[in-house]
């Protein structure tokens, strides 16, 4: 009688530490910090349309999916710019795929999970340098 009382106080030890332990094993907490306004695509005059980012989802205790809508229009070659604390990082367009939902993903890695982020994105455009700066950010 005793062993069922143990296993059953146990095992609702458990059911609360794992859950935790697992939410704790995260980069920050996704917060989605856009206003319905900011989510419009920017045009620019060349032609150029780029939403910014669509999403975020952290991966693990270090690591960040970024999700966004491919640019349109000019020469179809553009460098998407990520940035992020106080760091950027470059993604030409050649190294990405679309997924079924046509969006666009890069993971930003080596993030500390004691701290939040601010993510935005620009697009510039390969062939004449031409650059969309968004207004678009979240935070994760």
């Amino acid at each position: 009688m005793k062993i069922n009382k143990l296993i059953t106080k146990l095992f609702m030890v458990l059911t609360l530490l794992v859950p935790m332990a697992l939410n704790v094993s995260c980069v920050g907490e996704i917060e989605d910090a856009a206003k319905d306004s900011t989510l419009t695509s920017v045009y620019n005059p060349g032609g150029v349309f780029f939403s910014g980012l669509h999403s975020l989802k952290a991966i693990s205790h270090n690591r960040i999916e970024v999700y966004f809508y491919p640019a349109q229009g000019g020469c179809e070659k553009y460098n998407y710019i990520i940035h992020y604390a106080n760091a950027s990082v470059t993604v030409p367009s050649d190294v990405l795929t679309p997924d079924y939902r046509g969006l666009l993903m890069h993971t930003l890695t080596g993030l500390d999970q004691a701290y939040s982020y601010t993510i935005r994105m620009d697009d510039e455009d390969q062939e004449t340098g031409g650059k969309i700066e968004t207004n678009v950010t979240l935070q994760a």
